[in-house]
């Protein structure tokens, strides 16, 4: 009975993902909302009948419903190519479609091939970029399920394009994006689990889930950098206050916040947080260890974000180009502070 409920429920679930990536076709043809909801209620009953025998996390069922709940937001919600999103979409296209960084063309087929950010670059003739880039290296394999949404479209006399361009693929990247916030949420949970109870964490991180601008960046504005910096800061954090111990302690810590400044810049001020440890291993006096430690976290945290230095250099001409979005991006004076909390 269990092995029959678990297969109704990745069934279930198989549909309503091939329902999202195609923008409303299931295997079976075109669904409308009564059907999206038809299954919606199905995978949560199902998932409830499935997890009353136990889960490893007793929360867990509460994290895959809040899943279920958040995906008629994406489907029926969600914008998908909006501001900077358009450039991230553009690197990520460009490397699975084109297997280049050479981003003219692909400006052009988001018609952004006329903005300043998208202008050739003197020293090298290259597009410019003045993004990271770790988000959409992360998309690629989305993108690749995007064919899935294409073809089933075209299954049911849906006219739909295998250029990277169509819908399809725009969804395939929101629906991942989502994903992976979610999974960020479970991270976060365990995070708070080592000093709070269960009920507790799940009441906390359902809070900081969905009353905090993090929803906004999962279900509807979901081709951003926020759901992927989400996940690897809080795995970050999961490790960090598990308090390292060895040189491998730090070096995945590197390399963990290596990926996260590749993701978004700003994460790097994290690595603030192992040097006060390590800095409390030098007052131990334990000079080998902290300077093997920190020679390991600094070159883990290098490989993390070489994609973005290397990315520099074949646009820029330089690995390193300081802030490339110009010297107002960040303003140390005027950091914004009661907009950013007050918004």
């Amino acid at each position: 009975m269990k092995r029959a409920v678990l297969v109704a429920a990745l069934l279930i679930g198989l549909d309503l993902t091939i329902l999202v990536l195609s923008g409303g076709v299931s295997i079976f043809g075109p669904v409308g909302i009564a059907g999206v909801f038809t299954r919606l209620a199905l995978a949560l009953i199902l998932t409830y009948l499935y997890t009353r025998s136990g889960l490893p996390s007793p929360n867990l069922w509460a994290f895959l419903a809040i899943l279920l709940l958040l995906i008629p937001l994406l489907h029926f919600r969600g914008y998908r190519l909006r501001g900077d999103g358009l450039w991230y979409y553009a690197y990520a296209h460009s490397l699975a479609f084109d297997g280049d960084i050479d981003l003219s063309n692909n400006y052009e087929g988001l018609g952004i091939g006329h903005f300043p950010g998208s202008q050739k670059v003197r020293e090298t003739g290259r597009a410019r970029y003045t993004f990271p880039v770790g988000a959409p290296l992360t998309w690629i394999p989305c993108m690749a399920l995007g064919h899935v949404g294409a073809w089933v479209r075209n299954l049911h006399g849906i006219e739909t394009a295998y250029d990277g361009f169509s819908d399809p693929y725009l969804h395939a990247v929101a629906l991942g994006n989502l994903l992976i916030g979610w999974l960020g949420l479970l991270v976060l949970d365990r995070l708070l689990r080592q000093w709070f109870s269960p009920s507790v964490s799940l009441a906390t991180t359902v809070g900081i889930g969905l009353g905090s601008f993090l929803l906004w960046y999962l279900a509807f504005q979901s081709i951003y950098t926020h759901a992927l910096t989400f996940l690897f800061v809080s795995l970050f954090l999961l490790r960090w206050t598990q308090r390292p111990k060895t040189v491998s302690d730090y070096a995945i810590l590197g390399g963990l916040l290596g990926i996260a400044a590749c993701v978004r810049w700003q994460t790097a001020v994290f690595v603030l947080l192992p040097f006060l440890s390590l800095a409390k291993e030098s007052a131990a006096k334990k000079w080998r260890f902290v300077a093997a430690s920190a020679g390991a976290m600094g070159g883990l945290f290098l490989l993390g974000i070489l994609p973005q230095l290397v990315t520099w250099k074949a646009i820029f001409g330089r690995f390193f180009i300081g802030v490339p979005l110009g010297s107002a991006y960040m303003r140390w004076q005027d950091p914004f502070l009661t907009e950013t909390l007050f918004s």
